[in-house]
């Protein structure tokens, strides 16, 4: 699918449009947002209608340094997406394609990774939970819930013996309740 049919087909889960080159923060929270999520494009230069409005053609590579430094400055851990203008019908569109990032939580620095981590939720950005935040933690250490060491108060409690004697009333239940296949 080429650049114009992703505009036609409107924002979405991995598409999200700026009509005017939007605050350092608003292009921060969308690059975030794509780099904890599935990946996306920001295209500046598309209004909310799909229709391509375009930038003003004289600053081009200034739009795309500014979003560099805005990426470097704003954004931790770091992130390394695809930025690039593109010319439709004589208007130009600048383009930041972010890829999903293996760093994850990705978050606004000057808010810290509590408050600033935020996640893609259908054509929306939403501040990331601290249940989601420990999700994405888990991808970057590519373990599972249940793989994850705890350190719960309960869980402290057990001990071998606590743990044997639980092992041991259950494998007496377990030969109670099944007949032997020898009786």
């Amino acid at each position: 699918m080429d650049l114009i049919d992703h505009i036609k087909k409107g924002e979405g889960k991995t598409l999200e449009f700026k009509e005017k080159f939007p605050s350092g923060e608003q292009i921060a929270k969308t690059i975030v947002t794509f780099s904890n999520t599935a990946g996306g494009k920001l295209i500046i230069g598309v209004n909310s209608n799909n229709e391509i409005t375009g930038l003003n053609d004289d600053d081009r590579t200034g739009y795309q340094d500014r979003v560099s430094n805005i990426i470097h400055d704003v954004i931790h851990p770091a992130t390394a997406p695809e930025i690039y203008s593109y010319n439709i019908d004589g208007k130009n569109i600048l383009v930041v394609e972010v890829f999903p990032g293996p760093l994850k939580p990705y978050f606004i620095k000057n808010k810290g990774k509590f408050e600033g981590t935020y996640i893609r939720i259908g054509s929306t950005n939403k501040k990331a939970d601290i249940e989601f935040i420990q999700e994405l933690e888990r991808q970057r250490k590519n373990i599972s819930f249940d793989e994850e060491i705890t350190d719960d108060d309960d869980c402290k409690k057990i001990n071998a013996a606590s743990l044997s004697k639980i092992l041991n009333e259950k494998n007496v239940r377990d030969s109670k309740a099944t007949p032997s296949a020898f009786s």
